[in-house]
């Protein structure tokens, strides 16, 4: 598609295909090589490439404020996307010890929604 004289991304990857199939393969690789350093990420932000992977992670939100919120982000876990405002929602809530590690789950709670105007920084660590 064009839009204001302008080709999409895809449209432009067509035709380097197409080219790449003239030349000799040290020229494709180079090129390729330009192409990809160049190209625009087809996700616009981090928080929507790093959700959008669905992934778990055990999660500490630092707010603003420097309060920090723990908690696990998995199956039943939701972010959202573009072009909505970023929020979080962690199925569960943890209490940090004092060495900033997951010390337990709070009791009696449903997770906990973090709106993205309020948060600092988050950490993400890998749920095994």
């Amino acid at each position: 598609m064009t839009i204001n004289g302008l080709q999409s991304t895809a449209q432009l990857q067509i035709q380097l295909t197409q080219k790449l199939g003239e030349l000799d393969s040290v020229d494709k690789e180079e090129i390729q090589s330009k192409f990809q350093k160049n190209a625009p990420h087809p996700t616009q932000s981090p928080w929507d490439y790093v959700f959008s992977q669905r992934k778990s992670y055990w999660v500490i939100v630092t707010l603003k404020d420097g309060v920090q919120i723990a908690g696990l982000y998995s199956s039943n876990s939701f972010a959202s996307s573009a072009p909505s405002p970023e929020q979080i929602y962690l199925e569960q809530s943890w209490k940090l010890n004092d060495s900033e590690g997951f010390e337990r789950e709070h009791n009696q709670t449903d997770g906990v929604i973090i709106i993205s105007s309020e948060i600092s920084h988050i950490e993400l660590f890998k749920h095994v």
